[in-house]
């Protein structure tokens, strides 16, 4: 039976007080300031700025954006409904049917993609928010793949996805993951991916996530600057991406090779090695409970 259907809107914190994490899918959500910097970032956002331009915060009644959130739904839920709103428009991707009778969810399987995004759904999107349960190449590969149907332009096309590469050079690409597959998303979505100084904030993840964009964010937006939920000590200066050069920022942090400093957190410290191992057992278990017949994760290449 579907649970309650969240209605969004002003308070940011209603997922989280309604929708418990769920273990077996490898549930982890973001937290609640994490969540209102990425909405506020996504609502303000208009479908004329483009990758490359920088946009204003002038461009008030331009067109807002249709984005396919892909396993992502605590930002979905967490917009503001009404009336040409960002979350009227959109689609919320998600394996976990609770949310089942909510008219703009999708049930997606990323072992499934092209029988789980509908020919109506293929490119018709502006942006993709993506948050896959887990980091392996494979497994991103396939979302990249989830993001080219969605995406409006020539990556939509079917015929198209046979170059070995994702999607995301039709539109807008917002990604979490580790500091480390910055490598391999620029190779899946063709490119231009860069992390930004606001670093998410996952509660019971144990181990930091950077959140990446190939676009750059509204100039007054949260994502440009530090997210004090997380320790600076632990971080600034050290998990800037090599294609952060924000001119208008006085601040030049430097570019230090990211090793197993990347993965300093309250949960403790891993190596990037030692991370691997974990998803994809991870990954294996949760194959084995959610779909017993599917094969086993085998490829355990994360950057590239």
């Amino acid at each position: 039976m579907a649970k309650t259907i969240l209605a969004g809107g002003d308070d940011s914190l209603q997922f989280l007080r309604t929708v418990g994490e769920d273990p077996t899918l490898n549930q982890y959500w973001y937290s609640a300031r994490t969540i209102r910097a990425i909405i506020d970032e996504l609502e303000s956002t208009t479908i004329t700025n483009n990758a490359t331009a920088k946009p204003s915060d002038d461009d008030a009644g331009a067109p807002q954006l249709r984005i396919a959130f892909l396993s992502t739904p605590s930002l979905y839920f967490s917009l503001t409904p009404g009336a040409g709103s960002v979350r009227e428009s959109s689609i919320v991707f998600d394996f976990d049917t609770q949310w089942s009778d909510h008219p703009n969810y999708r049930f997606f399987d990323y072992n499934d993609v092209m029988g789980t995004i509908g020919d109506e759904m293929r490119g018709t999107f502006d942006m993709c928010v993506i948050d896959p349960p887990f980091i392996t190449k494979d497994v991103w590969a396939k979302y990249a793949t989830a993001a080219q149907l969605c995406l409006r332009g020539p990556s939509s096309s079917s015929s198209s996805l046979d170059d070995g590469h994702g999607g995301g050079r039709g539109g807008k690409v917002m990604c979490t993951t580790v500091a480390e597959n910055e490598t391999l998303l620029n190779a899946l979505f063709g490119g231009g991916i860069r992390s930004v100084k606001f670093m998410p904030s996952i509660p019971h993840l144990p181990y930091q996530y950077r959140l990446f964009v190939n676009f750059e964010p509204t100039t007054s937006s949260s994502l440009n600057d530090w997210n004090d939920e997380i320790p600076r000590e632990d971080f600034e200066g050290v998990l800037f991406s090599s294609h952060d050069n924000n001119d208008d920022d006085d601040d030049d942090e430097e570019v230090i090779d990211r090793g197993v400093d990347a993965f300093v957190c309250t949960g403790g410290k891993v190596t990037f090695e030692e991370l691997l191992e974990r998803e994809i057992g991870k990954a294996n278990a949760s194959i084995q409970i959610m779909r017993p017949s599917v094969q086993n994760v085998t490829d355990s290449t994360v950057t590239g």
